[in-house]
């Protein structure tokens, strides 16, 4: 029976062949070039192995094919996770990675730092939370996990990471998630393929890495040439990162097992996984062991969910593009300041390709799907952080009513709103679109809440005599600032004061080095400005810039550079230097690259550097919408 029901190589191949070509569902359109071997294998291959048969398992195949590519070259490594909850467990991830090390697998042990979490890295202090709060401790560990593996991934330029879960796991999930009040789309099962959990904000893992870039042709940029110096038309946007994939998913646990002891691969078992009084996860699937859940919820019934659900979500997803491409038109799209405008289209309901086959409840929820997929464009927060029921209240402003007349009319303008992190502002036009069915609205971040502004620091050494004498600049790492830029900064001596270095001691400059925050433009800012004295034509050039770029409340949503002193000498109050997404310093004379600005600290000149890129867009959805990218 177990050579019977035992994966063999080729079976594994096409299983892992159809699980990474879901990842074309999960990379938007213009992304897709820049994702390895989209339409193969992936050519580097991690794998998340805990000792357990399901990841045994799923070792023992990789390997096989590596060693037999039936599906092109591959190299894999594994990553056991060192959770250090226990005293035992790096003795126990010591005799997982020698299992590895005995099929010919590549094997790195990845050892957790709890101290960013609990403060301590006792073991005992763990395992009594570990025991006194299971489901807290679970989810902790879950995020060190998963960002241990995605650091591992980057670190060894690793797009596809591997996890050993079956059918069983995704029968149990879709159960659990009708006990939580999940509905229609939300019992689709695992996914075959995700990007990566719990790595929001990790640059390479986490929906980044590389860039793309390209010229919008809908902002007007023979305005921008008045003034190279301060007006720049490059627009980048984050592409890349990490993703999981599932390729065990459509085989169950006794495969997994078969293969196993078929094969003669050691595996470990942990009693804790069926303990019902540990997590509701718990109790799931001990009911499911147990043979106890009623005839409604055994397998068959559930994958039939499943696949019903999924279908469910592809046509949603049909329609929602229908809806995009035939009612939405992006007329200035602005990554600088994170602005959007789009006009909006209303048609009678009996032409609405959408109504002609759906109730009314359906049409809002495709039209409050594709709400949510509009405002993420510009949104602070991550994908499908906010409900789709949230988006249901607001679709009659935007696309009308399906019952009756859009609510336009001679009601006047119609107010502004926040939804999903967004404010929708409705833009007047002087041909009245809004009796021609028609209606603009200018999309930005919602402004912040008073007190509530984000602010990320970045310390910058002085670089030494060694790294002066380079010739290229080294940057900061990347970090994400108010969920929507990616920005990083360098710091190099000018050159006019290469020949005298006299400031410049052995270990470099006399001073630890600078210090800097990113924060949000302030209405106080221009006063500030006012009191330097920066000229009359700068500070004109600054106002026409925002009244450009982020008009009305807008431009109090974008990044502000300051100067905050010396690393280890602070000041009372920051210094502005420059709004670097708009590429516009603040101070000092006009240089030849618009992302570059002169600092001057204690008599010596520094070169200040930065770069910067927007989150990872849809870009589907831009496509859609009448604005394609361009790599």
């Amino acid at each position: 029976m177990a050579a019977k029901n035992a994966i063999s190589v080729s079976q594994f191949a096409e299983h892992f062949r159809l699980a990474w070509s879901g990842v074309r569902g999960v990379v938007p359109h213009g992304h897709q070039g820049l994702i390895e071997d989209v339409a193969h294998l992936p050519r580097r291959v991690g794998l998340a192995v805990s000792g357990g048969a399901d990841s045994m398992a799923l070792a023992y195949l990789c390997r096989q094919l590596e060693k037999t590519p039936i599906g092109g070259p591959i190299s894999v490594t594994a990553f056991v996770v060192d959770h250090r909850a226990r005293a035992e467990s790096t003795a126990e991830a010591k005799t997982v990675k020698s299992w590895l090390s005995a099929l010919g697998i590549d094997t790195q042990i990845l050892e957790l730092d709890w101290s960013q979490i609990s403060g301590s890295q006792d073991q005992s202090t763990k395992s009594n939370a570990a025991l006194s709060m299971p489901t807290a401790f679970e989810t902790h560990a879950r995020r060190l996990r998963f960002q241990a593996l995605g650091k591992a991934c980057r670190k060894n330029d690793i797009q596809a990471l591997l996890l050993g879960h079956h059918r069983d796991d995704s029968i149990e999930t879709t159960i659990w998630r009708l006990a939580t009040g999940a509905r229609r789309a939300g019992l689709g099962g695992i996914q075959s393929v995700a990007r990566i959990p719990e790595c929001h904000g990790i640059f390479g893992v986490s929906e980044s890495g590389k860039s793309l870039q390209f010229t919008d042709p809908n902002n007007n940029n023979s305005k921008r040439k008045t003034d190279k110096s301060i007006y720049s038309s490059k627009e980048s946007f984050a592409t890349g990162g990490v993703f999981v994939c599932r390729p065990l998913l459509s085989c169950s646990k006794a495969r997994l097992l078969a293969t196993c002891h078929e094969n003669n691969i050691p595996y470990v078992s942990d009693p804790t996984n069926f303990d019902p009084t540990l997590t509701p996860r718990n109790a799931v699937r001990s009911l499911i062991a147990s043979n106890s859940l009623p005839l409604a919820l055994q397998g068959s019934r559930i994958l039939a969910l499943i696949r019903s659900s999924r279908d469910l979500l592809q046509v949603s997803s049909s329609l929602s593009d229908q809806l995009l491409s035939s009612r939405c038109r992006i007329l200035n799209m602005n990554l600088r300041t994170g602005t959007l405008t789009i006009q909006f289209s209303d048609v009678p309901s009996w032409m609405d390709p959408l109504a002609a086959h759906n109730s009314p409840e359906r049409v809002r929820q495709i039209q409050a799907l594709t709400l949510r997929r509009i405002t993420e464009l510009v949104s602070p927060f991550p994908q499908n952080h906010f409900s789709l029921r949230s988006f249901e209240p607001f679709v009659s402003r935007i696309f009308g009513s399906t019952e009756q007349a859009p609510p336009h009319g001679n009601v006047g303008a119609p107010k502004p709103f926040t939804l999903g992190g967004v404010m929708f502002s409705y833009v007047a036009s002087g041909d009245n679109q809004t009796k021609s069915g028609k209606s603009t609205w200018r999309l930005t971040r919602q402004p912040f809440m008073k007190n509530r502004a984000p602010t990320t620091s970045f310390d910058l050494p002085f670089p030494t005599e060694k790294k002066i004498s380079g010739r290229k600049p080294s940057y900061t790492h990347w970090a994400l600032w108010d969920d929507r830029y990616w920005i990083r900064f360098s710091l190099a001596l000018n050159n006019k004061q290469k020949k005298h270095r006299s400031t410049l001691s052995e270990d470099g400059f006399q001073g630890s080095g600078l210090a800097l925050q990113i924060r949000s433009l302030q209405q106080s800012d221009f006063q500030e400005l006012d009191k330097d004295k920066v000229t009359a034509i700068r500070l004109a050039n600054l106002r026409k810039l925002l009244s450009s770029e982020a008009p009305g409340p807008a431009r109090f949503t974008i990044p502000v550079l300051t100067h905050t002193g010396l690393i280890d000498n602070p000041l009372e109050k920051g210094k502005l230097l420059a709004l670097p997404t708009l590429d516009c310093p603040l101070h000092g004379p006009h240089l030849k690259d618009t992302n570059t600005m002169e600092i001057v600290v204690e008599g010596t000149s520094w070169i200040l550097r930065w770069a910067w890129m927007f989150k990872m867009i849809d870009t589907d959805a831009l496509r859609l919408m009448g604005r394609p990218v361009e790599a």
